[in-house]
């Protein structure tokens, strides 16, 4: 069973993608490859795919690090389950959810 964090940033478009993306992106490659692990798309939207039991240790952490920056927040959600399908890219791969 795997975790995975979806998440887009709040107020994104009030703020140049260069105050937060590499904050981001430098956070999420300590946990994984991409596009494997994680991925950043549609601007500022993001999936990680993470160990269950660290799912909510790196959703408060990838929350604390976007709110350093004033005006910015983020929302997640968290699905745990299996995967069935793995892709090229996490947002590619599926598989039944836990709910």
């Amino acid at each position: 069973m795997i975790a995975i964090i979806t998440g887009d940033i709040i107020n994104s478009e009030n703020h140049n993608s260069s105050e937060w993306l590499g904050i981001l992106k430098n956070y999420l490659s300590k946990l994984g490859k991409s596009p494997v692990d994680w991925e950043v798309y549609r601007g500022d939207e993001f999936q990680l795919k993470i160990a269950k039991e660290d799912a909510l240790q790196a959703a408060i952490h990838i929350k604390a690090l976007i709110k350093t920056i004033k005006g910015l927040d983020v929302r997640m959600g968290i699905g745990l389950g299996g995967e069935t399908f793995k892709g090229v890219g996490v947002s590619e791969s599926n598989g039944p959810c836990l709910s």
